[in-house]
Order: C-alpha cells, then sequence, then structure tokens
C-alpha cells in the first residue's frame, strides 16, 4: 500500500512544468498574469513556490504600473 505522500511525490515528479495564475484587482481594470516554469528537481527549492513567488511579482508590478499611470 502506498502512502498519500509519497502518491504526490511521485506525481509531482512526472509533471513537466508547474503553473500559476494571478488575479489582482485594480480600480481600472484587473491584472490577470500567467507564469509556467519548467519542473527542476534536486534543487533545494519547490518548482511551486517558485512559479507563485514570480507570477506575484509580475502581477503586481503590472497592477502598480496601471494604478500609476505609467
Amino acid at each position: 500500500m502506498i502512502s498519500r505522500e509519497t502518491a504526490r511525490v511521485a506525481a509531482f515528479k512526472d509533471v513537466v512544468r508547474f503553473g500559476c495564475r494571478i488575479v489582482v484587482k485594480t480600480p481600472k481594470i484587473p491584472v490577470i498574469c500567467t507564469t509556467w516554469v519548467r519542473n527542476f528537481e534536486d534543487c533545494g527549492a519547490s518548482p511551486l513556490s517558485v512559479v507563485e513567488n514570480i507570477c506575484e511579482y509580475i502581477a503586481f508590478k503590472r497592477a502598480y504600473n496601471i494604478v500609476k499611470g505609467r
């Protein structure tokens, strides 16, 4: 019997890419950002955390520029 954790780890290792979509609501228009990263293993970082951080940064930077009129 395979534990849930072992099955989850095995499933993540088979993933080719990780993606994230973030929507930031601004007074003018919503900013939608989608980013993808390839699955990298054994680097000491979670690809899911990395893609979420990248997506957040890009989305909030775009939203800031829209609000400031840049």
